[in-house]
């Protein structure tokens, strides 16, 4: 889908950017991939299901994730597109200092957080280039935290990182709400993200992880680190007697560090996270910071959950995504990058469920692309809603609003795919999970609705492309892969309400409980495998 790539992505599903991260560029876009996700500049990949360039990023990781998707000015929903105004009204691009590098970060202390953004950094027109094949670094495994931690999910795992990052930044308007956070955000980070840009803040919503990724895993002393890169959008609102513009949206990259003491489990998915006491379950008071009230466990230590004790803004930009240009696919004749032990969990997986049939998996593969290219051309992307975890299909949303705002459509027209190859397969104890390479081909188009012109794309001739999807399901669900739009529940017709719900027998179909759901979609150049 060519329009996901222009909204790039990893989601999302943003991508980390790759060479010349401020310089600017002509993206595709489609569902799950194409316009900057970094306000025009060309990206590589996505992650939590992102596509081709870093602004749509699908989203990309597990479904359990409940951050509110609607309503309100600065919500998800209504105003994400402000994210596209800005500063885009004065026509500043703000440049933020790149923050060195720390790879020696230690288990016990973290990053140091760095928070400079640059605002004398000031110019007209962005800076050209042009794109090149990026530098993929090596894939981070992390089996080893199922040593010490035999329910650990990936998927949850990433799932945690998206939702408390979101409620972090948009608890930045306030100490004391920030300090709610106490538990899993220590004291340095929440100054931090309260001092952001030296700037005031009313209120911070439209927030939106474009990429997420988690880029280092180190173990020893009894502890386990992990550091997570991200890549957002987010809306401040200020007084306007603090600021010449009562809102801007930002674009950031930032890597934050967390740590846990070995030997912590993972919680269930069925066990919710309110982000209380990670001992007792309590909440947090808001008078109360240091410790919790009820079992008297010191708040930011690692000793129960993960702990974020360092953070680092290595950029920070105003400015909004390109959704006009058409830059070229990258990769679609690369090999197929292939787990080496993709055969033997295929095989165990087959072994844990006997039904599972290959040849209806990439039916319903098929099906849910067909679905997200009708919901994406539409404007209907309600559509797509049972067919993606939580995350995903908010981060695209985002890029249907950014559309609109700029009073533009992107359209895919004879969406067909091509080809499919089965790229990596993991099993845990909660979920399953299958990459899956699509090559796929349409016409791809963004169009002026006023007055109906072509504003980007080929309105004849099709582009091919190819992207990694991937699908997670329940390690409790056994069975075939569903071909038909209904409910795998009660049989019925699929109508699904904001909660990803069936509206008949209530049951939540966007979880991968019952069938296959799409929760990441990455780039072919920037899939690390």
């Amino acid at each position: 889908m060519s329009a996901w790539r222009r909204l790039g992505a990893s989601v999302a599903i943003a991508v980390p950017l790759s060479l010349c991260a401020a310089a600017s560029t002509e993206a595709e876009a489609r569902p799950g991939g194409g316009s900057s996700f970094s306000g025009g500049s060309r990206s590589s990949g996505s992650s939590f299901g992102g596509s081709r360039s870093s602004s749509s990023s699908w989203g990309g990781g597990g479904s359990s994730s409940s951050y509110s998707g609607g309503g309100g000015d600065l919500g998800p929903g209504g105003a994400l597109a402000l994210i596209v105004l800005g500063a885009v009204v004065f026509g500043i691009k703000a440049l933020a200092e790149v923050a060195k590098s720390d790879d020696g970060w230690s288990t016990g202390s973290g990053l140091t957080g760095i928070d400079a953004v640059d605002h004398s950094t000031l110019f007209d027109e962005p800076v050209s280039f042009t794109p090149s094949r990026p530098w993929r670094p090596k894939p981070i495994s992390l089996a080893g935290l199922r040593q010490h931690d035999p329910h650990f999910s990936q998927i949850l795992l990433e799932d945690f990182l998206y939702e408390l990052y979101t409620r972090a930044h948009e608890a930045r308007a306030s100490t004391d709400d920030l300090g709610l956070l106490a538990p899993y955000l220590d004291a340095k980070v929440r100054t931090s993200l309260a001092t952001r840009g030296s700037r005031t803040v009313m209120a911070v919503g439209g927030v939106i992880v474009g990429s997420m990724r988690i880029a280092k895993l180190e173990q020893k002393d009894g502890w386990d680190a992990i550091e997570v890169e991200y890549e957002s959008n987010y809306t401040e609102a200020y007084s306007s007697q603090q600021q010449q513009a009562s809102r801007l949206g930002f674009y950031a990259k930032e890597r934050w560090h967390f740590v846990r003491r070995q030997g912590v489990h993972s919680r269930k998915p069925d066990e919710t996270r309110g982000f209380n006491c990670p001992s007792c379950g309590a909440p947090v008071e808001e008078s109360q910071h240091d410790e919790c009230s009820h079992c008297g466990s010191r708040y930011g230590t690692g000793e129960f959950d993960w702990l974020c004790n360092g953070n680092v803004l290595e950029r920070e930009e105003t400015r909004g995504p390109t959704l006009t240009g058409y830059a070229p696919e990258v990769g679609t004749f690369d090999p197929t990058i292939r787990d080496e032990r993709r055969d033997d969990r295929l095989a165990a997986l087959q072994a844990h469920d006997p039904e599972f049939d290959r040849t209806r998996f990439c039916a319903r593969v098929e099906l849910i692309y067909h679905e997200l290219n009708e919901a994406w051309s539409s404007l209907q992307w309600e559509r797509a809603r049972p067919f993606l975890t939580d995350r995903l299909w908010l981060s695209m949303r985002y890029w249907i609003h950014a559309y609109e705002q700029q009073g533009l459509r992107n359209e895919m027209v004879n969406a067909k795919v091509d080809r499919q190859e089965l790229a990596k397969v993991e099993l845990d104890p909660f979920f399953h999970a299958i990459t899956v390479r699509v090559w796929a081909e349409a016409v791809d188009k963004t169009v002026h609705v006023a007055s109906g012109a072509v504003v980007g794309g080929n309105p004849l001739q099709p582009r091919g492309y190819s992207e990694y999807w991937t699908f997670i399901r329940s390690a409790q669900r056994r069975g075939a892969a569903s071909v038909a739009s209904q409910c795998p529940s009660c049989g019925a017709a699929l109508q699904i309400n904001m909660a990803g719900s069936c509206e008949f027998c209530g049951v939540k179909v966007t979880a991968g409980r019952f069938d296959w759901v799409l929760s990441k979609i990455e780039q072919d150049e920037a899939y690390r495998g």
